[in-house]
């Protein structure tokens, strides 16, 4: 995106024939090796950033940081022309030259007519007045909370915008009067997910070069006569339509690059129609998304004739409903160049092709494939190991998934996944052991699998933590006997200095008491689902002296504070209470608390008694809690609050006068659905001289939408 910005401020001198996104690039790359520009990582190198916990892929993203002295030479040289607006006070300062501006996405600025020559602003929120006045701006993007749909109504007037960024955003469509926008070469829809269609109009937007929707579920259908752009390098998703003449020949009008996703495949009547694609010769496509939607004739044939270019680093495969994949799939030197394979729902495959011996494959997702029962088939050949440089492995929704391989070749297959660091494992009942000798696992995750007995799990894996040496994060759902295991001393063994987070979800027979003495060294602690938990666990953290951070999370049965009246852990740092639908009150927390957060307690009344004595709490926040009335007294001895969050808690009428001396204090103050707090914080109202003078606040009364607890 750094070059796309570059391009939309003509930073890049344009030269006869040649690209300038190419040119682009290699400035970028001039940067870093000059050291202007630093610690890059590229993500089709690293698992860390391409996935989040779920194990969605989130795209190819490269990152880099300015070194201080670089930077600080480039604020001396731009001095007053850029800007970070943390607050609406800094805004009513800013000088007229100012160019470049970051918001604070949650405060309310009016443009009026103080900025007349900016050229990019970003993130655009909610509270954002005059967009339509920013009439020289080239790069413009909204918070994921702005109310686009209405928003997007003033961006037609931009004339000059060359970069418009609506990712991650609820847009439901974009308005036809976007063709005015006759000089936008970057729109950037990823991951809209109430996206449902493009205007018509974007078809005549001749000057687009970029065009991203990857992970727009709702997106069905393409406007008719998209080869018409004949700029377009980037195109991450294109749905195949006969009857919108959006066929998979229209491909051949682009020269494309980068990200490619080719949906409703099934709409490919033949081999020959999808060899017009000309895949085998677009060197420059890293990523490629090859998606059916019900089942053809002959689906291996089409397949075969999508073949890719042999630098194809990213290959995914949704819904086939071929019987075996095609040769190139089984072609290690055809595919030796990938690093990342995503295979799902791929249900009439029995065999997967030989991943194990690509050489640089680091990320595999296999999911919804019943026909599977080993990941490998076969092991004969002179590999030294099997899958010698995976990170990342997610087996997902394999209800017929046995074991790694074949058990006649355990004993004489080569050493596997020497380097895995990541393991998602979810809904696999019949796998009953651990891949062997997997000493670099560092993160664990294992839902409604290894549903075997305690012993069938301990004979099969010889010990199913045994050799997770390195293992930091272990994450538990519906496992039954496999939590069990944490009971034992001797198979913790191995975890008792390594394991660093531990979730347990769902697992009614487990007894968390007695495998948190055997984990010495635990320090994220989460509960979810503990349906035996009524009063608070104060004995079971008695003695806890590593743990820092602790989540409760719907525990129906929770009432109330124990009868000691304590939170347990003693040095606890971050407590998020959440979904405890029949919690009254909170215990008394430790005083080294820092983070408190409180979410979807219909049942919660007060906090706890005192907080005067949470002299470290710099946090506090309080999500959809119908029921909480009031605030406890002694709050100014919460002498470190410098967040308060408050949202959906309509039946908090006032702050009590503790808090109230805190407020001028605050460094950011959010109160959003609770309107009679609203009104006392609004002009005219009780509280409004207190809170006047805190940089970055926002106080509305919005519509709510489903809040996912924030402590998860």
């Amino acid at each position: 995106m750094l070059v796309q910005f570059w391009i939309a401020h003509r930073f890049i001198p344009s030269q006869t024939g040649k690209d300038i996104d190419v040119e682009g690039h290699e400035i970028f790359s001039e940067l870093i090796w000059r050291s202007l520009l630093q610690n890059v990582t590229d993500m089709s190198a690293g698992i860390t950033h391409y996935y989040s916990s779920d194990g969605i892929y989130h795209g190819h993203r490269r990152f880099c940081k300015m070194h201080d002295l670089i930077h600080d030479l480039a604020q001396f040289v731009t001095g007053d022309e850029c800007s970070t607006l943390p607050g609406s006070n800094e805004f009513k300062k800013i000088s007229k030259r100012i160019r470049h501006f970051t918001l604070n996405p949650d405060v309310g600025y009016d443009m009026g007519d103080r900025t007349p020559s900016v050229r990019t602003a970003l993130p655009v929120g909610t509270n954002f007045i005059g967009l339509s006045k920013l009439k020289l701006v080239r790069v413009l993007k909204f918070h994921y909370e702005a109310n686009v749909d209405e928003l997007s109504t003033s961006i037609q007037y931009l004339l000059h915008l060359r970069y418009l960024n609506f990712s991650e955003t609820y847009i439901t469509e974009l308005p036809e009067s976007i063709c005015m926008l006759v000089n936008l070469q970057t729109l950037n829809l990823n991951d809209c997910s109430q996206l449902a269609k493009l205007p018509m109009s974007i078809v005549y937007m001749n000057s687009l070069r970029h065009l991203y929707i990857s992970r727009c579920p709702k997106l069905k259908i393409m406007p008719s006569g998209l080869s018409r752009l004949r700029c377009l390098k980037t195109l991450t998703k294109y749905i195949v339509s006969e009857k919108a003449g959006n066929k998979i020949g229209e491909l051949k009008h682009w020269n494309l690059d980068g990200e490619l996703g080719l949906y409703d495949l099934h709409e490919v009547k033949n081999a020959d129609e999808a060899k017009e694609a000309n895949m085998s010769s677009r060197q420059s496509i890293y990523s490629l998304s090859l998606s059916w939607g019900t089942s053809v004739e002959n689906p291996e044939q089409v397949l075969e004739a999508l073949k890719p270019h042999a630098a194809l680093k990213l290959l995914s495969l949704h819904d086939y409903p071929g019987t075996q994949f095609s040769t190139w799939i089984r072609d290690e030197q055809q595919l030796q160049n990938l690093v990342r394979v995503q295979l799902e729902g791929c249900q009439r495959c029995e065999q997967l092709p030989p991943l194990e011996q690509l050489p640089y494959l680091e990320e595999l997702t296999i999911s919804r494939m019943d026909g599977i029962k080993h990941i490998i088939n076969n092991t004969t050949g002179d590999a030294f190991s099997l899958f010698p440089e995976l990170r990342f492995l997610n087996l997902k929704e394999m209800a017929n998934l046995e074991g790694w391989y074949v058990e006649e070749d355990r004993e004489t297959a080569p050493p596997l996944f020497p380097r895995l660091k990541n393991l998602i494992i979810s809904q696999c009942p019949k796998l009953t052991n651990m891949p062997p000798q997997i000493s670099t696992l560092e993160y664990l995750e294992i839902e409604e699998s290894y549903r075997g007995t305690q012993i069938e799990l301990l004979s099969k894996g010889k010990g199913f933590f045994k050799h997770l040496k390195s293992l930091e994060r272990l994450l538990l759902t519906k496992c039954e006997e496999l939590a069990l295991l944490l009971e034992d001393k001797e198979e913790t063994r191995p975890l008792s200095s390594s394991l660093h987070s531990l979730s347990i979800n769902d697992c009614s027979r487990f007894s968390l008491s007695a495998a948190l003495q055997n984990l010495t060294s635990l320090e994220r602690l989460s509960m979810h689902h503990f349906e035996e938990l009524v009063s608070w666990p104060d004995e079971m953290f008695r003695g806890l002296e590593s743990i820092r951070s602790l989540i409760i999370w719907s525990c129906k049965n929770l009432t109330s504070a124990s009868s000691q009246g304590d939170c347990g852990p003693l040095f606890l740092e971050d407590l998020c209470v959440s979904n405890c639908d029949a919690l009254i009150e909170l215990p008394k927390c430790p005083t080294s608390l820092k983070k408190l957060v409180v979410s979807n307690c219909l049942s919660i009344k007060s906090l706890c008694s005192d907080m005067g004595h949470l002299t470290a709490l710099a946090h506090l926040e309080l999500f959809e809690c119908p029921k909480l009335e009031s605030l406890p007294e002694g709050m100014q001895g919460l002498t470190s609050l410098k967040y308060l969050y408050i949202q959906d808690c309509p039946a908090l009428k006032s702050f009590p006068q503790g808090l109230q001396q805190l407020l001028p204090t605050l460094k950011l103050l959010k109160i959003n659905g609770c309107p009679k707090l609203e009104r006392r914080c609004s002009p005219g109202g009780d509280y409004f001289r207190l809170v006047s003078s805190i940089s970055e606040k926002s106080i509305k009364n919005s519509p709510r939408r489903t809040l996912i607890a924030p402590c998860l």
